[in-house]
């Protein structure tokens, strides 16, 4: 799990607010209204169990069983679009909610041994088995799979760290519940993600309406483009760090080298632009 999730807390305040039970709501951007993610709750869980407040992290995982659909996804209630790119309107599923929600279950079904949090984990799985146009989380990128974080078959967008959150649940699955197919399935996964890498880091000289003063290479939060003509999604520097951070997860748990070595280029990148200029 990546170490980010320790420090990960919510306060209440202009973005956060908690119901009767401790359960947080936030401002979701695309609406600009409070509302349950399950991606947030999940997160929130996660941070408590690294810092062991397991009583949190238990709420945190009864409130994603309470509300987890028929079909094993955690519904997002809200609508959800970027202008001229993708659209989803709720109910909607996103594989980064059920990665996280899998990576939750099965830690605190380790702890407690509770026979319903690893159910859930793993009819969490299911979506990230089903393809895009029949109605679920798995994507096609080069031939290999990629796990879809928006799933709008009209605009596939393949975002970075939404597929990599989605496939450490898997592995967490396959490694803690001692799961056959999400072992499978982590298998494919890892290796179009290794076989996908470059396509997120692109190379100098930049697109003209790029934000100004990238270092040589910078990393794309998707493969969306946007505009006209289009553009590419240069990622923000927050977004990059967690990148750079799923990779040294992903270097940790497999051993492979380049993991580690696109962490290593993207965070001289981020030093390159944030240092002060002379």
């Amino acid at each position: 799990m990546p170490a980010r999730f320790a420090g990960y807390t919510l306060n209440p305040g202009d973005t956060v607010r908690v119901d009767e039970d401790g359960i947080p709501r936030v401002i979701i951007w695309s609406t600009g209204t409070f509302n349950y993610n399950p991606t947030t709750v999940a997160q929130w869980g996660l941070g408590a169990y690294a810092r062991a407040e397991f009583e949190t992290a238990r709420k945190a995982s009864d409130w994603l069983i309470q509300n987890q659909s028929a079909n094993g996804g955690f519904p997002l209630t809200f609508d959800h679009a970027i202008p001229g790119g993708y659209s989803v309107t709720a109910p909607w599923y996103s594989a980064i909610s059920q990665g996280n929600a899998i990576s939750l279950l099965v830690r605190m079904w380790k702890v407690d041994r509770n026979p319903s949090y690893l159910r859930s984990a793993k009819r969490a799985l299911r979506l990230l088995t089903v393809p895009v146009a029949a109605g679920g989380l798995q994507g096609e990128l080069n031939g290999g799979i990629w796990f879809e974080m928006v799933a709008d078959p009209r605009y596939p967008n393949h975002i970075f760290n939404g597929s990599v959150f989605a496939l450490l649940g898997v592995h967490d699955l396959a490694v803690i519940g001692d799961d056959a197919e999400a072992q499978a399935l982590w298998r494919a996964g890892e290796a179009s993600l290794r076989a996908n890498l470059s396509a997120f880091t692109v190379r100098a000289p930049f697109h003209p309406d790029a934000p100004p003063g990238l270092p040589d290479r910078w990393a794309l939060y998707d493969l969306q483009v946007n505009g006209f003509p289009a553009v590419p999604n240069y990622i923000g520097e927050s977004y990059m760090l967690v990148q750079c951070e799923l990779m040294d997860e992903m270097a940790r748990r497999t051993h492979y080298q380049d993991y580690a070595q696109l962490a290593k280029i993207w965070r001289h990148s981020l030093t390159l632009h944030t240092e002060p200029k002379a």
